[in-house]
């Protein structure tokens, strides 16, 4: 999950892809099928991905995952963060390597383990 949690929110942290966002924000209600487009091959791409290896971790006993897609996508959403927000909405801003580290490890801990006390932690 760190391998695909770094790929992808390097793409969307990426100058071009949030380029790519800004201008799809402005012009999607003039073109909608863009819009379309662009999700139906970056997120749903990315997230039929993910629920795929998610449902074969629950088959082999490594995860108790209920709802793959569902939990493709909060995992997705959890990736995006802060970091997404800040490199969004101001295109100065120079995310360095370690914070999109630290985002990726903390969604995927939060992902796996929850926020329960560790002492009630199935593993």
């Amino acid at each position: 999950m760190r391998i695909f949690g770094q790929r992808l929110l390097n793409v969307l942290t990426s100058r071009e892809t949030l380029a790519l966002y800004r201008m799809l924000m402005g012009e999607v209600s003039r073109f909608p099928a863009l819009g379309r487009l662009v999700f139906s091959s970056v997120p749903e791409s990315a997230v039929r991905h993910l629920a795929v290896y998610l449902k074969q971790q629950t088959k082999l006993g490594v995860l108790d995952v209920k709802n793959p897609t569902r939990a493709a996508w909060v995992f997705m959403e959890m990736l995006q963060g802060d970091v997404h927000m800040r490199a969004l909405f101001n295109p100065r801003v120079k995310l360095s390597p370690a914070d999109v580290r630290k985002s990726v490890e903390a969604a995927v801990d939060i992902f796996l383990n929850g926020a329960r006390p560790r002492a009630l932690r199935t593993e």
